[in-house]
């Protein structure tokens, strides 16, 4: 199995530069050999990043020689290691594929359900429930039916 990774983020000392932000991007890429729901974990993208950060009292703080008494001169590092753990299914017929992806659809909506759930629409809910194992065409009819539903809801 061929991996590539990438992990991209904002130089945040150059956001106010005229030529505008620089992005730094972290990479990896690799081959790995390995069975049917074994477990591979790549490691190495690591970022470390270093901020300074002033406060003063206002007006003492600019007060020459006594000033740095009103001062606070900080200096902040934060190191970070990004870790992927992939753990792949071989998929050898169509049963099989319905079976993964109806695992798949289902853990993914119980973690929307967790984490929106509350903040969707009364009803809305009882449209998204889990359909079938595989079934994707039981997904887009709940689809359809909630999306009907608001179409009526918005006419009356």
């Amino acid at each position: 199995m061929k991996i590539s990774q990438a992990a991209d983020s904002i130089d945040q000392t150059t956001l106010s530069a005229a030529a505008g932000p620089t992005f730094n991007r972290r990479t990896l890429d690799t081959v790995v050999t390995v069975g049917d729901g074994g477990l591979v974990a790549l490691g190495g993208l690591t970022q470390e990043t270093t901020s300074n950060a002033e406060d003063k009292v206002p007006l003492l703080g600019d007060i020459p020689v006594i000033g740095n008494l009103f001062k606070y001169q900080g200096k902040e590092r934060k190191k970070t290691n990004l870790m992927i753990f992939i753990r792949p299914t071989i998929i050898r017929d169509e049963i099989g594929n319905r079976a993964v992806a109806g695992e798949r659809y289902g853990y993914v909506m119980e973690d929307a359900a967790r984490n929106v759930g509350s903040k969707l629409p009364l009803g809305v809910n009882d449209q998204l429930k889990t359909p079938a194992a595989g079934s994707i065409h039981g997904a887009l009819n709940a689809l359809d039916a909630l999306n009907k539903s608001e179409d009526n809801k918005a006419k009356q």
